[in-house]
């Protein structure tokens, strides 16, 4: 066993080698800067946030236990959580994930559209308020179309001037199953700051996927990236499957995970939008419109019914 090397008569032959004594030295420092280390004053540990997410640029430097810590709350802590935000009336709120859906040609793209531009320039729709704010608008299918409908939508509603720039039109088609893809995303997202993001269609932004859980559980967690970066409403446009009655299409977890599932369906001129889904609200609301032409395109025009089912 060695001692302190100062104890060692060094021209004996039970001296410590070289070796030994580096190795000596070497335990010496360890424990040593394990000591500094030891008594170091540490940080305090995060706040209880009491519901508050944790700001995304403190993430990266929080450990996972730090970021569990911080979300903890305690007794009727979580009774001063917020409750959903409206951001239009009972069919979408702020900081949440909502899917509409409907058959390819159902004027799924029509009624986004109309909302989306409804958001951004304060114009009720119909009947609903609605909270104003920028909106960003992915578009990877039908761009050339978009320009003629947002005319249409401006004579309809006798809307006067420019479009506000806090609409924000990306025409560009990526996978948002890749993480790439997905933090450019949501980054871009974040410096827009807009209350609504909207996904047109699932289809061209998951490309070639087969719909199974592992490749919904990646657009779900793209979804979900985008709204805690944004607080926005995240709204993605899909198609039905096969079978209109069975839902979305492409598995189960989508509407699972969603907050606001919206059904859209069209027949004669006439489309109906279901709430089939609303996580914190009423579901079985049912609003119809007409498909108008206007200024050689269409829009949708809500025909004043109104109903719960």
């Amino acid at each position: 066993m060695l001692h302190d090397a100062d104890e060692y008569d060094y021209e004996s032959p039970d001296a410590p080698t070289n070796a030994e004594l580096e190795w000596w030295y070497a335990v010496q420092a360890d424990q040593a800067r394990a000591e500094v280390e030891r008594t170091k004053p540490k940080p305090p540990p995060p706040a209880l946030t009491n519901g508050h997410k944790v700001p995304i640029a403190d993430e990266d430097i929080l450990t996972p236990e730090d970021r569990i810590r911080a979300a903890l709350l305690r007794g009727d802590a979580i009774c001063d959580v917020p409750p959903p935000e409206p951001l239009m009336g009972g069919i979408l709120s702020l900081d949440s994930v909502a899917v509409l859906y409907g058959r390819p040609g159902g004027g799924k793209s029509l009624l986004a559209l109309d909302w989306a531009l409804s958001i951004a320039t304060g114009s009720q729709w119909n009947g609903n308020d609605i909270v104003t704010g920028n909106v960003l608008y992915a578009l990877a299918e039908g761009v050339r179309g978009t320009g003629p409908r947002v005319k249409a939508w401006k004579a309809h509603n006798k809307f006067v001037g420019q479009i506000p720039d806090g609409v924000v039109w990306l025409p560009l088609a990526f996978d948002l199953r890749e993480p790439a893809w997905v933090g450019g995303m949501a980054s871009v997202a974040a410096d827009i700051a807009p209350v609504i993001v909207v996904i047109d269609t699932l289809n061209r932004y998951a490309p070639g996927t087969d719909e199974g859980p592992a490749d919904m559980g990646k657009v779900i967690f793209a979804a979900d990236l985008i709204r805690r970066m944004t607080g926005a409403c995240v709204l993605i446009v899909h198609h039905s499957g096969k079978d209109s009655t069975a839902g979305a299409r492409g598995h189960s977890s989508l509407l699972g995970a969603v907050d606001t599932e919206l059904e859209l369906k069209s027949g004669e001129g006439i489309l109906t939008l279901t709430i089939t889904k609303q996580k914190d609200g009423a579901e079985g609301d049912t609003y119809r419109m007409a498909i108008t032409a206007a200024a050689d395109s269409v829009r949708a025009a809500w025909t004043g019914a109104h109903d719960r089912i």
